[in-house]
């Protein structure tokens, strides 16, 4: 199931919100008794005996009265009748619209309101359609999987005021269940459960404008769906609204405590977050490998993926570890790469270069890539490319096939490794280079001085720190590029950096401060320097 509805679990509706209202009865009934009477108080006095049939045709003829007394007299009618209808009240919720709120623009100020009310009839008859949507969309009670059925069982439940059938309704839409169900409408159905007070509505709707893959990124908007989310006690929100605090300066003692309670409460991407920033170490912890494995593994133990895949690297490092410890660690690498980790699936890769690779090995990168390539990951071209190329039967027309579909996808290693391939580099040697290859290999190879006007040497990089992965966004389904351009100054520092493209601005900020740090050399032409510009690509997959 998709990130956003992972954390999803039946739970009853919350109570109704009753709309506070003000009996308006009385002063409508004046306002109208006033309206009616005002034009014949105003020519009240012409009843009077001592006035003259001359005056009364005078006061009468008179336009400011007769106009005047006219409109209000229209108005109190109009009042009585538009309110005949209305009950008398008028909701409290209303006086928003006249009143400054802290609701971010476009965040509905209606989120924690449900407006009218349910008869028991329409609540027996929405549950219903609840329960009979829910077993044809999991496959439960003995009902086949019918996801379009379903979907139209929690639009009916939706329309008799099911919250909960609204955020269904998103996670479908969102999953892309049913023909003709944009992700994009996933927002709006979210909205609808957010309006009626549904917790887990208010973490999808933060995650949307945490993440910007269905609308554009708003932290405002984010903060204030996780601040509601929180008061309700939910930990997931306690987890995201902890990811974002402990990658900001001078909150993330802030972050961290949020991130504890979420853990405490076993959120397995809160145990997750915690185990990395104890490997990385940051400011408000040290780094710690002893602390770092025993976070990950707590969140392994809770069914985190992502965690596996960590636990596995984190283990391979240790070059004391035991027999026992590194087939631990190659099973936790291999379960990862099974259920779609991206970095577990490179991780096996160089691996079979270590050795002699197992039919299991490359079975197991195949099946990865397949799903990858298939889920639009450029990735997947180079492992299936890679799964080719080694072992006994090796099928190289087959690996550069799968490498120049690579090339069209953007994937920084398939095109390193046809280039070392067409410099006449031997093509298993191609590929277990460029498996092991670093950031800074990439750089140099990617331009090449192909960029470069005549006679000028290219500028090389000697020191660089590969961008990391925000921690703040390592639980969340972010990835992107990012092209970075700049120009080396005489003394090999870049200056000018501008990001010239980016899928989201956190990862702007990361490459940006990485880049600042690089050290190269500096362009020279005919001996001299030249201030030549260069574009660097980065290509982000989450944790990568």
């Amino acid at each position: 199931m998709n990130d956003l509805c992972a954390g999803y679990r039946h739970r009853p509706e919350p109570p109704a919100v009753q709309s506070a209202s003000v009996d308006i009865n009385n002063f409508r009934n004046f306002f109208i008794f006033a309206c009616i009477v005002h034009p014949f108080m105003q020519t009240s006095y012409l009843m009077r005996p001592q006035i003259s049939p001359r005056q009364i045709v005078e006061c009468l003829g008179h336009k400011r009265i007769l106009m005047g007394s006219a409109l209000i007299f229209c108005a109190g009618v109009l009042a009585y009748s538009v309110n005949s209808g209305s009950g008398g009240s008028i909701p409290l919720w209303t006086g928003n619209l006249l009143k400054s709120t802290s609701t971010p623009m476009g965040a509905s100020a209606n989120a924690k309101r449900t407006p009218g009310k349910q008869s028991a009839e329409e609540k027996a008859e929405g549950e219903r359609l609840l329960g009979k949507a829910r077993a044809l969309e999991l496959g439960t009670n003995g009902e086949a999987v019918d996801y379009a059925r379903a979907f139209e069982l929690y639009k009916k439940a939706a329309e008799l005021g099911s919250a909960e059938a609204w955020y269904r309704m998103g996670c479908m839409a969102l999953a892309q269940r049913v023909e003709g169900i944009l992700p994009k409408s996933a927002v709006g159905y979210f909205q609808k459960a957010a309006d009626l007070g549904f917790v887990d509505a208010y973490v999808a709707l933060a995650r949307t404008y945490i993440e910007g893959r269905l609308t554009r990124t708003d932290t405002a908007k984010a903060d204030f769906y996780l601040d509601l989310a929180i008061e309700a006690g939910n930990a997931e929100a306690m987890f995201l609204k902890g990811s974002l605090l402990a990658g900001t300066v001078g909150s993330e003692q802030a972050g961290l405590n949020l991130l504890m309670e979420a853990a405490k409460n076993g959120n397995a991407d809160a145990q997750y977050t915690i185990g990395r920033m104890y490997r990385d170490g940051t400011v408000a912890v040290g780094q710690d490998m002893g602390m770092a494995e025993k976070w990950l593994r707590f969140a392994v133990e809770n069914g985190s993926v992502r965690a596996k895949a960590e636990l596995g690297l984190l283990m391979m490092k240790n070059k004391s570890m035991s027999a026992t410890q590194g087939q631990e660690a190659a099973e936790l690498l291999a379960e990862a790469a099974d259920a779609g980790n991206s970095k577990a699936a490179h991780a096996l890769a160089k691996m079979i270069f270590g050795g002699s690779p197992s039919s299991s090995a490359l079975s197991a990168i195949r099946e990865y890539a397949e799903k990858s390539f298939d889920g639009g990951k450029s990735d997947g071209a180079f492992l299936m490319a890679l799964s080719y190329a080694v072992g006994k039967n090796p099928d190289f027309d087959q690996a550069l096939q799968w490498l120049e579909m690579g090339k069209v996808d953007q994937d920084w290693r398939s095109r390193y490794a046809l280039q070392l391939i067409q410099r006449g580099t031997d093509t298993v040697e191609a590929f277990k280079t460029a498996i092991g290859a670093e950031f800074k290999d990439w750089v140099e190879a990617f331009d090449g001085g192909k960029s470069m006007p005549p006679n000028v040497t290219p500028p090389k990089i000697i020191e660089m720190t590969n961008p990391k992965f925000p921690s703040s966004l390592a639980a969340l389904n972010v990835k992107g590029n990012v092209v970075v351009e700049f120009v080396v100054a005489q003394d090999g520092t870049p200056q000018g950096i501008q990001v010239v493209k980016s899928s989201h601005p956190e990862l702007s900020a990361s490459v940006i401060k990485a880049v600042e740090s690089w050290k190269l050399t500096p362009a020279m032409k005919d001996g001299q320097y030249a201030p030549i510009k260069i574009k660097v690509p980065v290509r982000f997959r989450n944790g990568l």
